[in-house]
């Protein structure tokens, strides 16, 4: 049974009691919050799909992060990228809150943090992380978390080739960098001119000033 009382002009403390479970009490600003959590509790208590969270109060998502490079990234063939993600990670203030309060527009915003910083396939690699630090947690560690990360969008990989040179007709027709005056010609037009034939394929086209070689 749920019971909703007021304690203040914003505090609303919402407490559920049912036989075979510990009470459950949390304060919210709001009536229809109170409300919410407290049905979705009995909800969930009648399903029987309830899980305590008592448990995981006191730990933070450095925490989490820690467990998780012990008991996963330690075991991988090659774990010092990952760890070097991890440590990023736990330098970042977020790390030090609760990770039972994390919620999906927290890691949004260090999404956004991060994009202003570093390329979008970095952020992604970092979501990544989390988001494997999630399941692990819920289905190997019987941790009672919603899976936050997966409710946030990934920033969009970076397009192929995007960022490379490109020919165009005053580079064709222009000396490289690599050719100086009176030095090896043949070298700088044929980085110039190196271009990949096919996908997937190791070979590539030479060309020089006077015509193919």
């Amino acid at each position: 049974m749920a019971s909703i009382i007021k304690r203040g002009p914003y505090q609303y403390q919402a407490t559920v009691r049912r036989r075979g479970y510990k009470t459950q009490c949390k304060t919210f600003e709001s009536r229809a919050d109170a409300e919410a959590w407290a049905q979705a509790v009995e909800s969930s208590m009648h399903r029987g799909k309830f899980r305590d969270p008592s448990g995981i109060k006191q730990i933070t998502l450095e925490q989490a992060l820690r467990l998780y490079e012990e008991k996963v990234t330690a075991h991988k063939k090659r774990p010092q990228q990952e760890r070097s993600r991890i440590n990023r990670l736990c330098r970042h203030p977020m790390a030090q809150r609760y990770i039972a309060e994390m919620r999906a527009c927290d890691f949004a915003e260090y999404r956004d943090e991060r994009l202003k910083q570093v390329g979008a396939n970095t952020v992604r690699l970092e979501l990544a992380l989390l988001s494997h630090l999630y399941t692990i947690a819920i289905k190997e560690w019987s941790w009672p978390l919603e899976h936050e990360v997966r409710n946030v969008r990934k920033p969009k990989p970076p397009a192929v080739g995007s960022g490379g040179w490109k020919m165009t007709r005053n580079s064709a027709c222009s000396r490289p960098s690599g050719c100086r005056a009176g030095g090896n010609a043949r070298s700088g037009w044929t980085r110039a001119f190196a271009l990949p034939s096919r996908p997937g394929c190791g070979r590539v086209r030479f060309s020089t000033w006077n015509g193919p070689t």
